[in-house]
């Protein structure tokens, strides 16, 4: 008996020098802990939203870059088609990275390779450009 009064005795002395009834701070405790662990639950649902959007962007890539090889190697047969109507062979390069075209124009034994289309003469620039589209 001596004890629980002695014990009680020294809790009120703590709450009065902390100004805060124990009631009190233990209630504020639970309060945060559920709010942490709420938060917890949010952040591990958002990093498996993030993770699964990742993925999501990783696929766009790949289906992107797929995609652009494609293209180009359709571009360049089908300029290279119609560059055989007129007797000569061609092909397109497309440089993503630089965003460039390169057109090589084969007339016979001599190759060029064309980065400007300035340089071709005026036929060659419009029957190239006309095969180009």
């Amino acid at each position: 008996q001596r004890l629980y009064e002695k014990t009680k005795e020294s809790m009120k002395k703590e709450e009065s020098r902390h100004k805060r009834p124990y009631e009190e701070v233990n209630d504020e405790l639970s309060d945060r802990k559920r709010k942490l662990i709420k938060l917890e639950h949010g952040v591990e649902s958002s990093k498996k939203i993030f993770q699964k959007l990742r993925v999501g962007v990783r696929k766009r890539r790949e289906t992107m870059v797929t995609q652009a090889r494609q293209t180009a190697a359709n571009v360049s047969h089908r300029f290279n088609y119609h560059m055989q109507a007129k007797g000569q062979a061609g092909q397109i390069e497309v440089n993503y990275e630089e965003s460039q075209l390169i057109i090589k124009l084969k007339d016979g034994t001599n190759t060029r390779a064309i980065t400007d289309t300035r340089a071709l003469s005026g036929g060659e620039r419009s029957y190239s450009t006309l095969a180009f589209n």
